[in-house]
């Protein structure tokens, strides 16, 4: 033993130990000649021509199988096992799938149209932003110019051809005043003239109230209350070449009654006119007013003493439904007064 260990020591072989090699050869005929020739077992085939494509594939019923005791090397008899997923990812178990090639291309899409929008509503606003505002309308109301209404012309003044207005002071000569201040050479014609009195001190136009108490006539309340004060004129009318009769017309509010008035007023009415139409009651032709009819038209009247220097007064209807109380100082005078009216 000892002898062993000291041949070791110096490289040699002991002695107690003979290893025979093999050969290589003999090494590779020991394992081919210990591994057994694969048994195939093949069924009985039955007896049909086959094809060229079912030649090359096998018939129904055949099958092939391998020995279980037949081992080859390097390949196991169990089913080849499917390798398990890596677990080495992100995530953990089953990490993140990463999208195909088809899911990226829609994303990119996606995101490239939602570019392209955000760009074109960016545009849209930067110009609508630099449009200027349109400019603020103001209205202002405009006043409407409305022309004052011309007073209508009054009935009367328009059917006497001959009117004028005059001013002059009022007294118990009026008439006589009025001849010398107008033009009288239009009366030789026989047409009766109008006229409107204005009052020089004041400029204002003469009512009937004020007319009469300027003539130093007084007239019954009970009279007054049919009276249209504002409408009211004298009225001139050529007797003779350089005599003038005069009358007196006044626009009447209402006449129901007026007629009854009247006759009350009569007893009074002569010396109440006397100085105005210059009338001499002593030689009155009666003691009372009479009747007369003109065209229809119920006149009263009483002369002094003949028709030439009377009082006559009617009550007239216009065409309009206007009617006017008339008195004049002759029967002439206040049938063209009736006639230019009605």
């Amino acid at each position: 033993m000892q002898e062993d260990i000291a041949a070791l020591k110096k490289g040699q072989t002991p002695v107690g130990f003979q290893i025979e090699k093999q050969s290589v050869k003999e090494s590779v005929s020991i394992q081919q000649s210990a591994t057994p020739a694969p048994i195939f077992k093949q069924s009985p085939s039955p007896h049909v021509e086959l094809g060229r494509l079912e030649k090359s594939r096998p018939m129904e019923g055949t099958r092939f199988s391998v020995p279980s005791s037949l081992k080859i090397p390097g390949i196991s008899p169990t089913s080849p096992s499917v390798p398990e997923p890596s677990t080495n990812s992100l995530g953990g178990g089953g990490g993140i799938k990463l999208p195909s090639l088809g899911s990226m291309s829609s994303r990119k899409l996606l995101w490239g149209g939602a570019s392209i929008l955000i760009v074109i509503v960016g545009v849209l606003v930067f110009f609508v932003m630099r449009e200027p505002s349109p400019p603020e309308v103001t209205f202002s109301l405009t006043p409407i110019s409305t022309s004052t209404p011309t007073p209508s012309k009054p009935y009367i003044e328009g059917v006497f051809s001959l009117f004028s207005k005059v001013s002059i002071s009022v007294d118990t000569d009026v008439f006589q005043t009025l001849v010398s201040a107008t033009n009288v050479e239009v009366l030789n014609g026989g047409a009766s003239a109008l006229y409107k009195l204005n009052d020089p001190q004041n400029t204002l136009d003469y009512t009937f109230s004020s007319f009469m108490s300027s003539a130093l006539i007084t007239v019954p309340e009970e009279v007054k209350t049919f009276i249209n004060e504002n409408d009211f004129y004298l009225s001139l009318k050529q007797k003779a070449p350089g005599k003038y009769s005069g009358g007196i017309i006044v626009k009447l509010s209402s006449d129901v009654g007026l007629s009854q008035a009247m006759s009350r007023w009569e007893t009074n009415i002569p010396s109440s006119f006397a100085a105005l139409l210059g009338l001499n009651t002593a030689e009155a032709a009666s003691i009372e007013f009479l009747d007369n009819t003109y065209q229809g038209l119920s006149i009263r009247y009483k002369n002094f003493p003949d028709p030439l220097k009377t009082i006559d007064y009617a009550i007239v209807s216009g065409v309009h439904g206007d009617k006017y109380l008339v008195i004049a100082d002759s029967r002439e005078h206040i049938y063209s007064i009736i006639d230019t009216i009605r």
